[in-house]
């Protein structure tokens, strides 16, 4: 056993963080380049005792330096080195401080849906990157997933890897290595080449695990029925990975991670907005039959304007437009297609539309942090003249952020910091402003609030919810 102060190489053993099952785990200091690494140990002690086990392990030792070394990826851990001193062999890795997702599973017992989506899209970007080396990781379990203290998952030891023509595709009379308990079908029963639809079904059994604290193995039911709020999308995702057939589960990593994408989102059903829009066209002819009504009863003398409205689609908002405000005031309003035109009087007003989108975005690939959203804003308004300009504030956890002075009724920004900075409500309101070195406030909208999570569709399928629709006040002259 090595001692804090003993060197391995060039590394400064500091203490011990684990035991493998040939030697201890160390955590050291790599002076050189300044970074902490885990090294594993190989005892050449355990020879005697077992050469034909020790044989095996030093096979692996060398194989997880071959094949993990090759990967500079954010969800993969990075090995560093492989040093061979007094007779023993020291497997030098990257030093992941969070400890591994068996840990976090057997302290919580179960994880929130949200949590499983992110280590799931996480992991499924790892095995797309291994299998695109022709690699199949054969022993995806939780004890080999790692978590870093910002809360990423990072896969480690490829030592039973199957690479390319080696292992199990040149070595058909032989078992297929790994845990048991974490096997696909053809894993546990066949003997030929595995491609990645092995280690995504080893991914389900992890995150079966994860979102109800059992084994699949030994329950064989939906996740939903031991974890009742564990959302209906996300069970069948996790199922379908379960699916003895290859040919019936997700048949890339991609396909896997697109499904944990969408298995949060919320979105209404289709019917309801059908209905909704129902129910708002009849609340708008209505309106509009009672406002003819009220201008036959109106004096001759009273001030008129026109008044548009709009009927959308089932996936908008039908909303009317506001009534104009005297000629130079700055107003914000609504921009809509008119499809019906009536008088009113100008005292009656109406509430235009506000919207904010934005694509679900979690760690692009090749990214160490997730980032959170590109956000687009958009409102209607009409400015006097020139020397106005719109400006969006955006306020979160008492922060304040605002645009530059705009003359377009749309602001796309990325959120500031990355995506655990941008989590939560954010409020925003438009503003129309005079230029200049004094920029007073001509007319401002009400506040909105929106909620901002960085789970859900990918960036080419869905916004973010939907579209945010909520009613702008005209500020009074």
């Amino acid at each position: 056993m090595l001692q804090a102060g003993e060197h391995v190489g060039r590394y400064e053993i500091h203490s011990v963080v684990g035991e493998g099952g040939f030697g201890k785990v160390y955590l050291a200091w790599d002076g050189g380049l300044g970074r902490w690494a885990a090294i594993k140990e190989l005892s050449s002690e355990r020879k005697a005792s077992d050469p034909a086990q020790y044989a095996e392990y030093l096979e692996r030792f060398r194989l997880e330096r071959r094949v993990q070394g090759q990967f500079q990826h954010p969800h993969i851990v990075g090995v560093y080195d492989l040093v061979q001193q007094d007779g023993d062999e020291y497997l030098v890795e990257e030093f992941v401080k969070g400890g591994t997702l068996r840990a976090l599973i057997q302290e919580q017992g179960r994880l929130s849906p949200e949590r499983v989506v992110q280590i799931g899209v996480e992991m499924c970007q790892a095995i797309a990157a291994a299998w695109e080396q022709d690699v199949v990781h054969r022993d995806i379990k939780p004890s080999n997933i790692l978590l870093t203290e910002e809360g990423h998952a990072k896969l480690t030891d490829f030592g039973v890897a199957q690479i390319r023509q080696m292992s199990q595709r040149t070595h058909s009379d032989s078992h297929h290595p790994g845990t048991p308990a974490y096997m696909s079908p053809e894993q546990e029963k066949e003997y030929g080449y595995l491609d990645e639809r092995s280690d995504l079904y080893a991914l389900g059994l992890v995150l079966y695990e994860a979102l109800t604290g059992k084994s699949f193995k030994r329950e064989r039911v939906p996740v939903c029925q031991l974890a009742p709020d564990v959302p209906k999308k996300l069970d069948k995702v996790v199922m379908r990975a379960l699916e003895p057939e290859p040919a019936d589960r997700y048949q890339c990593a991609a396909e896997f991670e697109a499904a944990l994408r969408h298995a949060l989102d919320r979105s209404r059903p289709v019917w309801l907005w059908w209905i909704g829009g129902i129910i708002i066209l009849l609340a708008l002819i209505v309106g509009l039959l009672l406002s003819v009504h009220s201008l036959r009863e109106q004096s001759a003398l009273a001030p008129t304007a026109t008044m548009t409205a709009t009927v959308s689609s089932i996936s908008t908002t039908v909303s009317p437009t506001p009534t104009p405000t005297p000629t130079q005031t700055p107003t914000v309003v609504a921009t809509s297609t008119p499809v019906m035109t009536v008088t009113v009087p100008s005292q009656i007003t109406r509430t235009p539309v506000a919207e904010i989108s934005a694509p679900w975005l979690i760690s692009p690939p090749g990214a160490w942090t997730t980032k959170a959203s590109r956000l687009t804003f958009r409102w209607g308004g009409e400015l006097p003249d020139s020397n106005y300009g719109f400006r969006v504030s955006l306020c979160h956890e008492g922060n304040e952020y605002t645009s530059p002075i705009l003359d377009s009724t749309q602001w796309t920004t990325d959120l500031p910091g990355d995506a655990r900075d941008a989590v939560g409500e954010w409020r925003w309101s438009v503003a129309i402003v005079q230029r200049g070195e004094t920029q007073g406030v001509a007319a401002r909208s009400d506040a909105w609030t929106f909620y901002y999570s960085p789970f859900g569709p990918s960036p080419s399928t869905s916004p973010l919810p939907g579209s945010f629709i909520s009613p702008l006040p005209t500020p009074a002259p």
